[in-house]
């Protein structure tokens, strides 16, 4: 593994909706963000796909019919806990469409992902490297479905396959976890994050907002939204 995400994409679109490169609203960040509990932002800048921000900061893209966030302070504490507020106001944003929650830390091989359709939890599966398999529920996706067909139960413990450079390679739940995290995450994009297919779009030119939560020690004169949102769109 090698990425490091925790990020909520939730819509009612059709699938790969991201792919088409939707146009990001301001306005609608700010009503999102409002919804979802966000008190004050500052220094919003134009933005391509952040997987991962630093910490104090968040990554957002409002589309017409779906949105993504990225916002790791937070949204690790939600796949834990879904009781939180942030994420059943995120259910909430699209009550009949579907919301997929991902989290993936390299250093600990940490992955686990949450699909929801109606507010409904369909699937949900999580590992780590000191434990294996944390936590398995509801039917197989789609689009995880051919991994685990290629998979077997070894010792109590389910083995992954890939061929890599025409050899059929082993890994076990916490070192597959992040490409099972990537299959999922093809219900809003067009391809997997590390994966880019000749003729579809790349995730990372999907482009949104990079914000900063806390009160920077200089602020840039300008126009304030909602919520004190430090507005550069605004004229």
């Amino acid at each position: 593994m090698g990425f490091k995400t925790a990020c909520i994409m939730t819509g009612d679109c059709p699938p790969h909706y991201f792919g088409t490169l939707p146009e990001h609203n301001p306005e609608r960040a700010d009503q999102v963000l409002s919804s979802l509990g966000y008190e004050q932002c500052y220094s919003r800048e134009s933005s391509k796909l952040n997987i991962y921000p630093d910490e104090g900061k968040l990554f957002i893209g409002a589309f017409e019919k779906a949105m993504y966030i990225a916002d790791r302070d937070i949204i690790y504490g939600c796949f834990e806990d879904r009781s939180k507020p942030y994420f059943q106001n995120a259910l909430n944003l699209y009550p009949e469409g579907k919301l997929l929650m991902i989290v993936l830390h390299s250093v600990v091989d940490y992955f686990g992902y949450a699909y929801y359709e109606k507010g409904k939890l369909c699937r949900e599966y999580s590992g780590g490297g000191d434990n294996g398999m944390l936590t398995e529920s509801g039917e197989l996706q789609p689009e995880e479905k051919p991994a685990f067909e290629r998979s077997e139960i070894r010792d109590g413990e389910r083995i992954f396959f890939e061929e890599i450079h025409g050899e059929t390679e082993e890994f076990d739940v916490s070192c597959y976890g992040e490409s099972l995290a990537f299959m999922m995450m093809t219900k809003f994009f067009d391809c997997e994050w590390y994966r880019c297919v000749e003729g579809r779009t790349s995730p990372f030119d999907l482009k949104g907002e990079l914000m900063c939560k806390t009160n920077p020690q200089k602020k840039t004169p300008g126009k304030k939204g909602l919520l004190g949102f430090l507005n550069p769109f605004s004229k």
